[in-house]
């Protein structure tokens, strides 16, 4: 028989594991956003499709799509910025 000890242990490991899901969550989409920004601003910068391909290992239809996304589009310029000295 569980005590209501092991009760409020279970519940508060099952908040934990779902604020670290959430955070997991969270993280992957800034992640996939900074990911479309990086393809933009390559695009932008006048990076060529060949070579935005090879260095995201994705297809070209991948990166066309990514480049169509609202995404892709709403890149903040403060962002853009500091693109121009890349080598």
């Amino acid at each position: 028989m569980g005590s209501i000890e092991q009760f409020k242990a279970q519940v508060s490991k099952e908040k934990r594991l779902k604020a670290r899901l959430a955070l997991a969550r969270t993280r992957l989409e800034e992640t996939e956003r900074e990911h479309i920004w990086a393809i933009a601003a390559s695009h932008s910068e006048g990076l060529s499709m060949r070579k935005t391909v090879a260095a995201m290992g994705l297809s070209s239809s991948r990166v066309h799509q990514l480049l169509h996304t609202d995404e892709a589009t709403q890149i903040p310029e403060w962002l853009m910025s500091g693109y121009g000295n890349i080598n």
